[in-house]
């Protein structure tokens, strides 16, 4: 049997995907961290990202090394330096907060990946 050729699993269309949108300059983006977008910005950042995030350590480059990051799915031919001018005092608490959200969307519910499984009857005494 042919293998199909026309799924979208992997790209942007991929339903399983969790998007967050952020509007930027009056573009709204699609985020989703999955493990390559992590892969991207631990390399760009040289932060250690798997296990969440300390933001007391995140500046403007660290910001928009994750904000390409977990762009790239969407828009795969986003550049940092288009991101730049929208990194602002006035916008980082909502950067952040999609970051944030982006991250955490990216994270199966528990219920998703272990169903609950019925508790054993209690034993004949």
């Amino acid at each position: 049997m042919p293998v199909p050729t026309d799924t979208v699993a992997g790209t942007p269309a991929d339903p399983t995907v969790r998007y967050v949108p952020l509007t930027l300059g009056g573009t709204t983006y699609q985020l989703a961290f999955d493990f390559d977008a992590i892969a991207k910005a631990e390399e760009m950042t040289g932060m250690s990202l798997l296990f969440g995030v300390d933001w007391s350590h995140v500046g403007v480059t660290r910001m928009r090394a994750m904000l390409v990051a977990c762009m790239l799915k969407a828009h795969p031919d986003i550049k940092p330096e288009k991101l730049t001018r929208f990194i602002t005092h006035k916008n980082t608490a909502k950067i952040q907060g999609a970051l944030i959200d982006a991250w955490v969307n990216s994270t199966p519910e528990a219920d998703d990946e272990n169903p609950p499984e019925p508790e054993p009857s209690p034993a004949n005494g």
